[in-house]
């Protein structure tokens, strides 16, 4: 059976639900998701920014069955690498957790590709940090 893809989703996607320029992808989105399609990947930075938004926003993720959910950890190679976005410019100052949302799912996403790789050639996963 093939493995279900990893999707990272900010804040925007959960609110999406709720625009009607984006409301029918969105949905549609979270209906794959339940249906695992797909693995909806969320950070800190997402969830600390949906404890501001709207109650029907929190909904959706508080709804999702935990199994359709991972947490991708804000490490500190992802909290440097959100400051190497900000000092490059790559985002302006008033975008840090826009840069904090990239780093931890560019960051999340080289670890579960290092872990797998680890696993196709037998070598334990735990010594991937």
């Amino acid at each position: 059976m093939k493995r279900p893809i990893r999707v990272y989703a900010d804040t925007s996607v959960f609110g999406g639900c709720f625009d009607p320029e984006f409301d029918v992808a969105s949905l549609r989105f979270f209906e794959q998701v339940r249906d695992k399609s797909f693995i909806l990947v969320v950070s800190g930075v997402t969830l600390d920014e949906l404890d501001l938004a709207p109650e029907p926003v929190r909904r959706i993720l508080a709804e999702m069955d935990e199994s359709c959910v991972e947490r991708a950890a804000m490490t500190p190679e992802a909290e440097a690498l959100a400051r190497e976005y900000l000092d490059a410019k790559v985002v302006g100052p008033a975008c840090v957790n826009d840069a904090r949302h990239i780093a931890v799912n560019w960051w999340s996403y080289e670890t579960q590709r290092l872990r797998l790789r680890a696993n196709e050639v037998g070598h334990p996963a735990e010594t991937l940090r």
